[in-house]
């Protein structure tokens, strides 16, 4: 493990070398605050052990520009002063993000109790921030597999409903082929095929399927411009479960040539810049 210690005076920096070798921890050493930010992000120390009075830059201004970067905002920091001691300034440095403050003179048993206190507290928020991480990727992977399994029931409804069309199509050919001869028995099949083919039906029960791999997502689309048609949220939970633009031409009935003005509408609708794509806006509302 890295620890970086950042105090300009040379005696305190050896005196601290010298406590955190009985811990066989990696050592780094700035003599400001200017150089702190720097050295985080390069070797992104486990921990910062930083005074408080230094000139140019000082302890409390480096810890600001440290919780402000991305890089380096979950490094623990202790403060250290032997001027900064009331109860005000204890409250300023964690405040401001050190978790916690040593006065100066430094005591040995002390400052080595904190320092293994803070590397065993970064140790465990590592070690939780990686089952959430675990748990984040099984949740993903497991709506991936929802949207697979979504995606493959819709495309089996779609070309269900293509085959009830083309029976029923014949089936309506063969009613004037024979001049009805068998008009009753021909009606009654017609009217089963229309009843399969009910895309109302279809459409109601893909979204309650969809809505329970993704809740809310088409109340955020019409939230975001109520002129979102029913249309417009099929094209859109097609574009959500991964489907290319070939498969959403046939979901929809709509000719692969003018798949893209669709998209083009439904991007303008969303408000979504030039620069934006559709599928990565969706893919963020949750």
């Amino acid at each position: 493990m890295k620890v970086l210690i950042v105090d300009d005076e040379e005696s305190i920096r050896k005196q601290i070398m010298s406590y955190l070798s009985e811990l066989a921890l990696e050592t780094l050493v700035a003599v400001d605050g200017r150089l702190v930010l720097e050295i985080a992000k390069e070797e992104r120390p486990q921990l910062i052990v930083m005074d408080w009075n230094m000139p140019d830059v000082s302890g409390l201004d480096a810890v600001k520009q440290l919780k402000a970067n991305p890089q380096c905002n979950t490094i623990p920091i202790i403060m250290m002063s032997g001027i900064m001691t009331g109860i005000d300034h204890l409250e300023e440095a964690l405040e401001f993000g050190a978790i916690d403050f040593l006065r100066k003179p430094l005591i040995k048993r002390e400052f080595i109790a904190r320092i293994k206190a803070c590397l065993k507290m970064r140790e465990q928020t590592e070690m939780l921030f990686d089952m959430i991480r675990f748990e984040k990727e099984k949740i993903e992977e497991l709506l991936a597999s929802h949207d697979r399994e979504l995606a493959s029931k819709a495309m089996f409804k779609h070309q269900r409903d293509e085959m009830l069309e083309r029976l029923l199509s014949q089936c309506q050919r063969l009613d004037r082929i024979t001049q009805q001869v068998y008009a009753t028995d021909i009606k009654q099949i017609e009217q089963e095929l229309n009843r399969q083919l009910n895309l109302q039906k279809s459409w109601t029960e893909f979204k309650i399927q969809f809505d329970k791999v993704h809740p809310r997502f088409f109340e955020q689309l019409i939230k975001i411009n109520h002129a979102i048609t029913l249309h417009d949220c099929k094209v859109a939970a097609l574009i959500r479960m991964g489907l290319s633009n070939q498969e959403i031409a046939e979901f929809t009935n709509v000719a692969k040539v003018s798949i893209r003005k669709t998209l083009n509408r439904l991007k303008k609708k969303l408000n979504i810049s030039a620069e934006e794509g559709l599928k990565e806006f969706l893919f963020q509302i949750k």
